[in-house]
């Protein structure tokens, strides 16, 4: 599992290329947890792994009581 907040996409695209880059990266199952809004991550580097998913974090998901960031997305991802 990735997750990320306010990171640049740039790096994000790196982190997902060097797992694609494994020899083992067809076993591999990836999870990222992103804050909504952030832009969509390549679909392409799904086909390099077993699985690929991609979770968005929404604002206010749990109604302004959470502080938007890393471990949030997390939590988020994790549910």
């Amino acid at each position: 599992m990735m997750c990320g907040y306010k990171e640049p996409m740039e790096v994000i695209c790196q982190s997902i290329d060097s797992l694609a880059a494994q020899s083992v990266a067809h076993r591999l199952i990836v999870v990222i947890g992103l804050e909504e809004g952030t832009p969509d991550v390549a679909e392409k580097a799904a086909r390099s792994f077993k699985r690929f998913h991609v979770t968005k974090h929404p604002k206010q998901w749990a109604g302004g009581r959470e502080i938007r960031g890393k471990c949030s997305n997390a939590n988020y991802t994790m549910r």
